[in-house]
């Protein structure tokens, strides 16, 4: 019986995103949509929500602090990649956790003894644009502006005190607090505008005797009007994951990266089905039970159990989906995308139906994304799509007269070298490529991305008459034919120019 269901197995069709496509639905008059996720329980027992359902991927020419601060800002959340030292790692990750903040509890600050010269250094290395100076009680002496600090390089060797502004504004914090002891940024925002002749980088919080409790930043109380749906945890600051391998020294990452107070740690291995991972997730909960785990990747049902078994909070899906990525080519081993969602969330259906899924890889245009979540997904990771944008790493360089970045898999002979090996399980002296390196069009600020993908998943929730992601995970789905994608498309016309949202 057994070997009967594996032969007639193998001729059930493997389908991807271009092969299938969504059935319309009836769309109530008044009708809301609502494309936020809650991916799993974060640190502190609250819902780990994402606003977009839209990750960035744990890649080397995708996500640091730069992307992961803006796609939690605009609601989705970035995964710093794995090819940095565990130090230069959990700096990223503080520098993330440090960019938004109700309140900054323990802000950095510097001596009235230093320089003007070590100022600036400190400034500029924490990108900030102003920094406390303090006694050496901690009592509040002023504030140092970034522009009063950066152009004095004739005075560096002069105490700060000579330069920093000596009216900041000064409050206790029942002053920006409502009812229930919570920071209130709209009290707070009051405040800097009754206090428009003071220093008004940051409001400086002190006790009775004058020493420095904590400070809220102009630029916080301006982003919570900016960016209302950023992905924030209890303490209003900005959400981030961060990509681990198996190797044995994995811990000392790990601990690094949860000192930093990361909110979500990503195994990131190409075989999740594998003793490694496992041993990783034990690992991780042995020593921080209340840390949220994504595992993977993996496409089958076994392969989805295990992980979950293993305690995995979050499992990722996909093997060989990626644009740049050669893992069926080179090894013969995958499944397309399509199935292999609708494989795992079948498997954790009934015992793991807490367990979200997100779908690693294989977004070529903005439907793909719902059709991920009809399939069982919570949320999507992309790389291709939000490379050669701003906030990816690397240099935007020329290349037979256009803009391009660079853009490479994870399992590329390159990415592998800096670091990435680990992730495909190699310990052999010859490395084996599951990947590419390639250039792609630099493609300017990713918030315009983000708003299309976005806008598309909105759209299918529209006509499918679904008002949130459960309702959308109900809609039908037809398989097509090779004929009905060629018709999915434009199709004989000469087209003008390129939508921002489709590309042929």
């Amino acid at each position: 019986m057994e070997l009967l269901e594996k032969f007639l197995g193998s001729f059930s069709p493997a389908l991807t995103y271009s092969d299938v496509v969504v059935l319309p639905g009836y769309l109530k008059k008044g009708s809301k949509k609502d494309i936020s996720t809650v991916l799993c329980k974060d640190r502190d027992g609250h819902d780990f929500v994402l606003k977009k359902p839209l990750i960035s991927a744990a890649m080397d020419t995708v996500t640091e602090a730069d992307m992961s601060i803006k796609m939690a800002r605009e609601g989705g959340l970035g995964v710093i990649h794995i090819n940095l030292t565990p130090e230069e790692q959990a700096r990223q990750v503080k520098k993330v956790k440090r960019a938004e903040n109700l309140m900054i509890a323990t802000p950095v600050f510097v001596n009235g003894k230093a320089t003007i010269g070590e100022t600036a250094k400190l400034i500029k290395q924490q990108g900030f644009s102003s920094i406390p100076v303090l006694d050496d009680n901690r009592k509040i002496l002023g504030l140092a502006i970034n522009p009063s600090v950066r152009f004095q390089q004739k005075n560096y060797h002069k105490p700060i005190t000579t330069t920093m502004g000596r009216n900041p504004i000064k409050i206790k914090l029942s002053e920006v607090q409502n009812e229930a002891g919570e920071i209130d940024l709209e009290k707070a925002k009051n405040i800097f505008a009754e206090n428009t002749q003071k220093i008004s980088k940051a409001l400086l919080i002190e006790d009775d005797n004058g020493v420095l409790k904590g400070l809220i930043t102009s630029k916080d109380v301006e982003n919570l009007k900016t960016f209302p749906n950023a992905s924030k945890d209890s303490k209003g600051r900005l959400r981030v994951a961060a990509a681990i391998s198996t190797a044995k020294d994995t811990m000392k990452r790990v601990r690094l990266l949860v000192a930093a107070e990361v909110d979500l740690l990503v195994i990131d291995s190409s075989h999740g089905h594998s003793d490694f991972v496992v041993e990783t997730i034990k690992a991780i909960k042995k020593e921080f039970p209340d840390m949220p785990v994504v595992a993977g990747n993996v496409v089958t049902k076994k392969g989805a159990l295990f992980l979950a078994k293993a305690g995995a909070d979050i499992i990722k899906v996909g093997v060989g989906p990626g644009a740049i990525c050669s893992t069926r080519k080179i090894s013969g081993v995958g499944l397309p995308q399509f199935s292999a969602i609708l494989d795992v969330c079948e498997a954790l259906k009934e015992e793991y139906s807490h367990i979200a899924v997100i779908a690693d890889g294989g977004i070529k245009h903005t439907g793909d994304i719902g059709k991920a979540i009809v399939a069982g997904a919570k949320a999507v990771m992309m790389g291709s799509a939000l490379a050669g944008t701003d906030e990816a790493p690397g240099e935007t360089i020329l290349h037979k007269g256009m803009r391009v970045k660079i853009y490479r898999g994870m399992g590329s002979i390159d990415a592998q070298r800096a670091g990435a090996g680990n992730r495909y399980e190699q310990d052999g002296k010859t490395l084996i490529s599951h990947g590419v390196v390639s250039y792609v069009p630099y493609k300017g600020a990713v918030t315009d991305i983000l708003d299309q993908c976005a806008g598309g998943l909105g759209e299918t929730m529209t006509l499918t008459g679904a008002e949130n992601l459960a309702e959308l995970q109900k809609a039908e789905w037809r398989q097509i034919t090779t004929a009905g994608e060629i018709e999915s498309h434009p199709h004989g016309v000469q087209l003008v120019h390129e939508e921002p949202n489709y590309k042929n």
